[in-house]
């Protein structure tokens, strides 16, 4: 099997006034930046630089860039690695530079995603995703892809590990996926189909979060599909269109709820095991109860002097 994390979401939220850099350099601190980072990156990422909010917060004479998103394309099949993650914070450092993997650090934009791509090969390195002149994907292409959309809700306390986590997962906003859904070039819906060559047929599996374990992550994909396949589960009828407004909301749930799904999850039992199933419930619970007991500064804010 052949996988690949094609991108992560990140947002650089700290930044360096422009005239600390010499004039030989790009104007924008974050550009010469960029070209620098990329060099320690093994996957795809996709950069979103908010300066302004910085200077709101630091009131110094810091230039207010807007939103500006960068891709930087590198492709690893196989390995999955942690390493160039913290590469990349490191290497921000250097330029006086905070980078976060924070699933939503601001409430006023697109949060961070970990979009995964997948795709099976023989032994023969041979693609076996296949489409018909349709576009609809058939035999264990579709069964992979059933077995996702089937079982996502067992796994989704790994793909969203946090509470700021399902900050991101709001029906109808953005593009995160909130609906069991698949379709081609389809960004609202959980699972999309880009347009490739026979050779890069791939499924994208657009739920997890920035802030998510990848090595949990990855696991929990081969599960769901090795579920399709073994089962030879059925896929239902592409989503055309807006899946926010075709489908419910499926994983519109809470922390507590999802860990509660993932802790009786069958699935997960039989892939990850139960001591693992009881273990990670016990550490989320716990952290879930710290999170709920912990006084919140909307609540000081709101309600200390006025009270």
């Amino acid at each position: 099997a052949g996988v690949a994390v094609r991108h992560c979401h990140i947002f650089f939220c700290a930044g360096v006034p422009t005239s600390h850099f010499p004039r030989s350099l790009p104007s924008c601190p974050v550009l010469w930046a960029l070209a620098r980072i990329r060099l320690c990156l093994t996957c795809r990422l996709y950069f979103v630089f908010v300066l302004s909010w910085v200077r709101k917060r630091c009131a110094c004479n810091m230039p207010c860039f807007p939103l500006l998103p960068l891709e930087v394309h590198k492709h690893r099949t196989c390995g999955i690695s942690c390493c160039p993650l913290i590469a990349f914070k490191n290497s921000a450092k250097k330029f006086n530079l905070n980078a976060t993997f924070m699933a939503k650090p601001f409430s006023e934009h697109a949060g961070n995603g970990m979009h995964a791509h997948l795709s099976l090969v023989d032994k023969d390195g041979n693609n076996v995703f296949e489409v018909d002149k349709d576009k609809q994907p058939k035999g264990i292409f579709a069964n992979s892809i059933a077995g996702l959309l089937k079982t996502t809700p067992d796994f989704l306390s790994f793909y969203a590990p946090s509470a700021n986590s399902y900050r991101r997962l709001v029906h109808n906003a953005d593009h995160a996926p909130t609906t069991l859904s698949w379709g081609n070039e389809s960004r609202t819906s959980l699972i999309r189909l880009p347009e490739a060559s026979s050779s890069a047929t791939r499924l994208e599996f657009r739920l997890p979060s920035a802030d998510a374990n990848p090595y949990l992550v990855f696991a929990s994909i081969l599960s769901s599909v090795l579920s399709g396949i073994q089962n030879k589960d059925a896929l239902d009828k592409e989503t055309i269109g807006n899946a926010h407004a075709q489908h419910e909301p499926e994983l519109g749930i809470t922390w507590r709820e999802a860990v509660k799904k993932t802790s009786q999850s069958s699935v997960v039992k039989e892939f990850f095991g139960e001591q693992f199933q009881k273990s990670y419930q016990v550490v989320k619970e716990s952290e879930i109860n710290r999170f709920d007991s912990t006084i919140t500064d909307f609540e000081y804010n709101s309600y200390l002097r006025h009270l």
